[in-house]
């Protein structure tokens, strides 16, 4: 539920701003549904989805059935949720919750990994049949201090994952479904970087 209000104050051109509404506390990742009236987040083990003033919470219990959940992302109907569930460090697997059911599918079976950055910010298509996600890329070899990480895509209702594009993360598509963006990334010396901005098609 709401836990805080504050008034922002009015900016440099004396206009309001509005009121700022806390909704949770610690949670990694939230997300607006397209329509605007629902939220999903996390409170650091389950999902919850709220009213988008944080009142009619409802948190789904058996999300954390595979270690906490992380980074929901709605799909474009607004009936399920994406969202990755993984163990302190560990990189996990991917699960679509159907959130007017309460069903939980695994979409993908990946071997658990650690790869400094756990977080594999899975988004769905425009169309709502695809997730892509970031994968982690293991050192080239011993001694190799360099992990990448890269595009990946898979089913909506699961499936084998496919490569979209090499050395590349942060994964977000159009609303109108032809383009992805996403930015290059590599882990130098243990150390995350990002590098440029890119959009490409969903090919």
């Amino acid at each position: 539920g709401i836990e805080a209000v504050e008034q922002l104050s009015e900016d440099e051109h004396g206009e309001g701003g509005g009121e700022a509404v806390g909704v949770g506390t610690g949670s990694p990742g939230v997300d607006v549904s397209s329509d605007a009236t629902k939220m999903a987040y996390t409170d650091g083990a389950v999902v919850h989805v709220a009213n988008i003033d944080g009142s009619n919470d409802q948190a789904f219990d058996r999300t954390d059935r595979a270690g906490d959940a992380t980074a929901p992302r709605w799909s474009p109907d607004g009936t399920k949720l994406v969202y990755q569930g993984r163990t302190g460090s560990d990189i996990g697997n991917l699960y679509v919750l159907d959130v007017t059911t309460g069903q939980i599918e695994r979409i993908t079976d990946l071997e658990p990994m650690r790869a400094g950055l756990w977080w594999m910010g899975p988004t769905f298509s425009a169309d709502g049949q695809t997730v892509y996600f970031t994968k982690a890329r293991g050192s080239s070899g011993p001694g190799d201090p360099q992990v990448w990480w890269d595009i990946w895509s898979v089913p909506a209702t699961g499936g084998e994952p496919t490569l979209v594009h090499r050395n590349a993360a942060a994964v977000d598509a159009s609303p109108t479904g032809d383009a992805i963006a996403y930015t290059e990334a590599r882990s130098v010396d243990g150390e995350f970087t990002l590098g440029d901005l890119f959009v490409a098609r969903p090919d």
